[in-house]
């Protein structure tokens, strides 16, 4: 038994808080004092934070449609154990649809944490 998606809503609001997090990279950048990290760096590991917000919404999209066919094909005629299997079907269909993008969220948001600014001195991992 695999566990249910989160709520379409949550997985929009946790890519909201993705994408915030790479937009203040790039202002604090544009604002801040002058650090030691280059400006590529920085806009790499922004891009990192946007792209799995992204892929983030794209699994929410996924959720929600799946949330929304569920709502339509359940009827109030059907019994309360007709009405889980239903959305237990369309929970299944998310949950195997929505892989790939949580997938690539993990791995942008792995890469996005590695590269943050002073996080890992990659000069001392290298010499």
């Amino acid at each position: 038994m695999s566990l249910p998606p989160p709520p379409s809503a949550a997985l929009n609001f946790v890519a909201g808080v993705l994408a915030g997090a790479g937009i203040n990279l790039v202002t604090s950048l544009a604002t801040g004092p002058a650090g030691d990290a280059s400006t590529g760096k920085i806009a790499s590991d922004a891009l990192l934070w946007v792209i799995s917000a992204g892929c983030l919404t794209w699994a929410a999209q996924i959720v929600g449609d799946e949330e929304r066919e569920a709502d339509r094909v359940v009827s109030v005629d059907f019994s309360a154990e007709e009405r889980r299997e239903i959305r237990d079907r369309h929970r299944r269909v998310a949950n195997k649809r929505a892989r790939l993008p949580f997938a690539l969220t993990l791995g942008f948001l792995a890469g996005a944490v590695l590269f943050l600014p002073n996080f890992v001195h990659w000069r001392s991992l290298i010499s």
